[in-house]
């Protein structure tokens, strides 16, 4: 089983919902997400997520779509550092 944590921004003006996925086999790393979250607010401040956290059997966006539609059309990125970029740009 694999466990997701997926940060998904909150205001966005292009129509086009973005976000951040990190997936484990095992528990998440806390410190990990904790350190997602500090990163944001030193680099841009504050910034609204939605946060959604799920379980599927593989660690794969695509086990994320199939499990809910929902997250069909959101352009994801799993390099951190590029998403808060990202995110930055956009504020």
């Amino acid at each position: 089983m694999a466990f997701h944590f997926i940060a998904i921004m909150g205001q966005y003006e292009e129509g086009q919902r973005i976000g951040w996925h990190y997936a484990s086999e095992g528990r998440l790393d806390k410190e990990y997400i904790a350190t997602f979250f500090e990163k944001v607010e030193d680099e841009c401040g504050p910034v609204e997520f939605g946060i959604h956290k799920l379980s599927t059997k593989d660690t794969t966006w695509n086990s994320v779509v199939q499990k809910d539609s929902y997250f069909k059309d959101v352009f994801i990125s799993q390099d951190m550092d590029r998403f808060i970029a990202a995110i930055c740009l956009r504020r």
